[in-house]
């Protein structure tokens, strides 16, 4: 029963993901980039003096302002499309599936969790799916509440230089994202959204001595792996500056 109830409650929460993140062609990691070279170059194309007889000019053109703010301009919030199909990557995408196969073979030859499943294929299987079935829900609840809060779940690279300030601001997205001002702000869904899936599992798919108190335990652990990915994306893999 536990099983059956939980397969209903998967499909329901991916169904959406995998309708529209097929039908849509638009690439979420693309928005509209503004950097300070380009800032530089609007304000010299842009006329500084105006003529008043003396030589002197008669007003003068407000320099940019820069840092964030500066970056920031040109930023468009991705549309509900764009975001599930992001959603949908973080499914069905090479990443996820390799996660999903690692954190199988980790509990299957190293932890050996559960004990109940063993450490035969069978085993290995179960946890694969279990794992694939915690990031399924984790990932639809990310898109959902992404939605509902206007809150741009896709990671952007610092604009910043320096091995610190990166990686500041890569675990700081751990915890934040981009509002539709294109304002770093505090991110419940990010937040919230590693614990939905394994506290769900480990009350249904799981041996009955696991429960939430396991589950969040787990969803720490997922926490976690966001962070360290994030590093990965901000040093090592291209994608969307801020």
């Amino acid at each position: 029963m536990r099983s059956n109830a939980l397969g209903f409650a998967v499909c329901g929460l991916l169904f959406p993901l995998a309708v529209f993140g097929q039908s849509t062609q638009i690439d979420p990691g693309t928005p509209a980039e503004t950097t300070v070279a380009s800032v530089e170059q609007a304000k010299a194309s842009s006329p500084q003096h105006s003529g008043n007889g003396n030589g002197n000019s008669g007003s003068t053109a407000k320099p940019a302002h820069s840092g964030s703010s500066a970056v920031a301009t040109n930023y468009v919030f991705p549309t509900n499309r764009q975001i599930i199909r992001f959603g949908y990557r973080g499914v069905a995408g090479v990443r996820s599936l390799f996660g999903s196969a690692f954190h199988a073979s980790w509990d299957t030859w190293v932890n050996e969790s559960p004990e109940e499943w063993g450490d035969s294929a069978p085993g290995w299987g179960k946890r694969f799916g279990a794992s694939v079935i915690d990031n399924g829900i984790n990932q639809t609840t990310l898109v959902a509440l992404s939605i509902a809060t206007h809150r741009d779940p896709i990671y952007y690279r610092c604009a910043c230089t320096g091995l610190g300030h990166r990686s500041i601001h890569a675990l700081k997205m751990t915890y934040k994202s981009r509002d539709r001002n294109g304002n770093a702000r505090f991110s419940f869904p990010d937040l919230l959204s590693p614990f939905v899936g394994p506290v769900i599992t480990r009350n249904t798919i799981y041996p009955s001595r696991f429960n939430t108190q396991d589950g969040l335990r787990s969803g720490g652990y997922y926490l976690l792996g966001t962070a360290g990915w994030n590093l990965v994306r901000e040093f090592f893999l291209k994608g969307p500056k801020w």
